[in-house]
């Protein structure tokens, strides 16, 4: 008999550190040895843990399995920088590096397929509600988000 998991240490949920960059930063896809371009580097989000994730479903159409990959982040308060550089970045193929909880590091959008940058924002209607983003990073690929620390 094989046993597929078997937890003997936390299991935290949520993301610790997100951080993207539109493909065109890269000369190499690769997700165990990135190359960006010259003046290019990770975008890092400041992110509420308790409201990030990354998750994802699988698929087939026709011959071919898929992967339908999400990444999820909330970010705090609404300002004008934020919406300027979400602007440039709006509907673009990225890359998202994710650091988890339980101290893992991965990677989606390397793959066949892309990953899309989206968001929404609020400012809440009561003094007690969330003001800030959400972002959403999706997209269907042949591999789902890679391993990487």
């Amino acid at each position: 008999m094989s046993i597929l998991s078997t937890i003997n240490d936390d299991n935290i949920g949520g993301l610790h550190l997100l951080r993207f960059a539109p493909r065109y930063y890269f000369s190499s896809l690769d997700p165990k040895a990135l190359l960006f371009k010259p003046g290019y580097d990770w975008i890092q989000i400041e992110i509420i843990p308790e409201s990030s994730g990354i998750s994802h479903d699988t698929a087939v159409d026709g011959t071919d399995n898929y992967y339908n990959q999400t990444v999820t982040a909330s970010l705090p308060k609404e300002r004008p920088d934020i919406d300027i550089e979400l602007a440039k970045h709006f509907g673009l193929p990225c890359l998202v590096r994710v650091h988890d909880q339980n101290g893992y590091e991965r990677i989606a959008g390397y793959a066949a397929g892309e990953l899309f940058i989206s968001h929404s924002s609020s400012s809440g209607e009561k003094v007690t509600d969330e003001n800030g983003y959400k972002i959403n990073f999706k997209g269907r690929q042949l591999s789902k988000a890679a391993f990487i620390g």
